[in-house]
């Protein structure tokens, strides 16, 4: 089965959804079951976008983008081919 990438505006508002079933009682498990999350991602997503808004976000994974493209220039590929 091919994994599913989420876009950071849709882990963002899925953890908002989350939070709005947790404050009204819901277990997190039954809530990341709906979502379609394991209960380790749930939490993952949650200590890393916890507190982003979208805009945020999306430049957070920018720079990891371009930290990682900044790396395999300076450093070279770790597989030996060259740009």
């Amino acid at each position: 089965m091919a994994r599913k990438r989420y876009t950071p505006e849709h882990i963002i508002s899925m953890l908002r959804e989350a939070e709005v079933r947790l404050s009204q009682g819901e277990k997190t498990g039954t809530i990341c079951r709906s979502l379609g999350l394991s209960e380790q991602n749930y939490y993952r997503r949650r200590r890393e976008y916890e507190g982003l808004k979208i805009s945020q976000a999306r430049r957070l994974k920018g720079l990891e983008k371009l930290k990682v493209q900044t790396l395999f220039i300076t450093h070279g590929s770790p597989w030996g081919a060259k740009l």
